[in-house]
């Protein structure tokens, strides 16, 4: 769904995203292709890449096409669920990026109770609305995916294929480990 912003908030929003774009593709980070199996954390000078890894439908459609996307409503019941936050560099042709920030719950502010700063004081929010993020959670971009954690790009992009999955061998050092006492650790298996 499309967010409909004031012309005036262009600007701000765009540098939203693209400020941390710049820092999260910096040059001084090693990509590090991703595999679950061999490289599950990262350092912090390091960041994941997925190579190859085609842009879904509905975020090249929205890119392509952000006039023909339905308008979000917050006010609707039940609330929406956001799992992402996106802006896009795109011609009418081909999509060039998609910047994304991960959305968490706590950021939907609706006139149930939530508090803004104003005239030096909290007020109550009287109207619906959420908060963004200052930092990116991936970029698609000339076919890659880039991003720092596998748990939270999976909340928007499927990457089923990519999660890792114990052999038979590691099932069977697991409930093998003395740490553990299973009656019936063959039933597992």
């Amino acid at each position: 769904e499309r967010i409909r912003l004031e012309r005036s908030l262009q600007d701000e929003i765009t540098a939203l995203f693209t400020e941390p774009a710049d820092a999260f593709l910096n040059d001084e980070l090693e990509r590090v292709e991703f595999n679950a199996k061999a490289n599950y954390r990262l350092e912090r000078e390091q960041i994941f890449v997925l190579k190859g890894l085609p842009l879904p439908v509905p975020f090249s459609e929205a890119a392509l096409k952000p006039h023909s996307a339905a308008d979000f409503v917050l006010s609707r019941k039940p609330t929406p669920t956001i799992t992402t936050v996106f802006a896009t560099d795109a011609s009418t042709t081909k999509v060039h990026r998609v910047l994304f920030q991960q959305f968490r719950s706590p950021q939907l502010l609706d006139k149930r109770f939530a508090l803004f700063w104003s005239q030096n004081q909290f007020q109550k929010i009287a109207n619906d609305g959420f908060s963004l993020a200052h930092e990116l959670a991936a970029i698609h971009q000339d076919g890659n995916l880039y991003f720092r954690s596998l748990s939270v790009v999976s909340r928007f992009f499927d990457l089923a294929e990519h999660q890792p999955e114990a052999t038979l061998a590691e099932m069977t050092s697991f409930v093998g480990n003395d740490l553990f006492t299973m009656e019936n650790a063959s039933e597992i298996l």
